[in-house]
């Protein structure tokens, strides 16, 4: 399952990803999150006792490049499933760090195109992402 939850404000952020964090933690061997640093920052205030089902991936090191974050991403899963995990990947994308502000518009394009393509090659690992 590959979802996407557009968020404005940090009472949003904490509204919608707290209980689905809480539900992720009772279905999942681990829950992967991929997020801002402000992200992370309002998430821990509210956490409380799910800290242990957590993961914390740095997202410099998914997202360099479009096509580097999702062979990242695809190896990460394959690996947990291997091993018999099943997980919960969320990820916040930043389209638009150290990018011409004209290209903007061109760099979602380009990752709307990925994220496409990403449901069929994810697939297998029976994952879900967010």
């Amino acid at each position: 399952m590959h979802r996407a939850v557009i968020i404005d404000s940090d009472d949003e952020l904490t509204n919608t990803l707290i209980p689905e964090l809480r539900r992720s933690a009772g279905r999942y061997d681990e829950i992967l999150l991929v997020v801002a640093k402000a992200t992370r920052t309002v998430l821990t205030e509210h956490i409380g006792d799910l800290d242990d089902a957590l993961a914390w991936g740095d997202p410099s090191a998914f997202y360099q490049r479009l096509g580097f974050a999702y062979e990242g991403f695809r190896r990460y899963l394959a690996e947990q499933h291997a091993a018999g995990r099943r997980v919960h990947v969320i990820a916040e994308p930043d389209l638009a760090a150290g990018i011409d502000p004209g290209m903007h518009a061109d760099r979602a394009a380009a990752y709307l195109a990925y994220e496409a393509v990403c449901n069929d090659t994810y697939n297998p690992y029976g994952a879900t992402l967010t």
